[in-house]
């Protein structure tokens, strides 16, 4: 609303004042605003797009700047100062003290990039879809056939991004492990589990890690020596 008031008293000084005004500057404190008024009008909702079609219509785009909060007059109107203390402010007289000063001396918005942290390497190998597997829970949910509660292991590809659902009806270690079986007879075997530190899971590995242990039979171990699935811990919940 700040914004479309200081496009509607733009457009009464333009249409009012008798002599000619080389440029404009409007300033607010909110970027949210800002974004809204330097994007298309047709991208936001009634409420915004209707407000964002008349603060252009008034003001170019361009000639929007962004303050700070302590440096914008208007702030003190919003906040309820008396008339006294407004005869006494220098920044609601005058302004800022850098809006005295030359153009270059005025803030101005830096263009922010964001930084993304590189892929972990096992990302960005050409490998074979879910070879390696990012495990968690979703739920719950209610399904037609049933009125008990149930939730979905979501099985998801760490290079391709692939998903493999699996229904379980609890979220017990076992249900897990029958879920793991079933995902695999369909996959295949992957080489890497990534998963957080629920117990559920955390179970899991401590009882798959037993598993290899136990099985003795020389064929069985050769397989399962080049094909062992090792299970990566996330970070541990709070």
């Amino acid at each position: 609303m700040g914004a479309m008031i200081g496009a509607r008293i733009l457009r009464y000084l333009k249409l009012n004042l008798n002599f000619p005004i080389s440029r404009m500057y409007l300033w607010s404190d909110s970027l949210i605003a800002l974004h809204w008024i330097k994007g298309a009008a047709s991208k936001w909702k009634p409420f915004v797009s209707n407000r964002v079609i008349e603060i252009q219509s008034n003001a170019d785009p361009a000639n929007w700047h962004h303050c700070s909060g302590k440096d914008n007059p208007a702030d003190y109107i919003s906040r309820g100062a008396s008339a006294e203390k407004l005869m006494n402010s220098s920044i609601w007289i005058h302004g800022p003290q850098w809006l005295c000063q030359k153009e270059e001396n005025w803030p101005k918005g830096s263009n922010c990039v964001q930084v993304t942290a590189p892929l972990p390497a096992a990302r960005v190998e050409q490998l074979p879809p879910f070879s390696i597997v990012g495990i968690d829970f979703g739920g719950p949910l209610y399904t037609k056939n049933s009125d008990n509660i149930n939730y979905i292991v979501l099985f998801t590809c760490g290079v391709t991004r692939v998903v493999h659902l699996e229904m379980v009806h609890n979220l017990t270690t076992e249900t897990f492990h029958l879920a793991l079986r079933r995902f695999i007879a369909r996959r295949g075997l992957c080489s890497e589990i990534w998963s957080d530190n629920a117990r559920t899971f955390k179970k899991a590995e401590l009882e798959l890690k037993h598993l290899w242990t136990i099985i003795n039979h020389p064929v069985v171990k050769d397989f399962y020596a080049s094909h062992k699935i090792q299970w990566r811990l996330l970070l541990r919940k709070l």
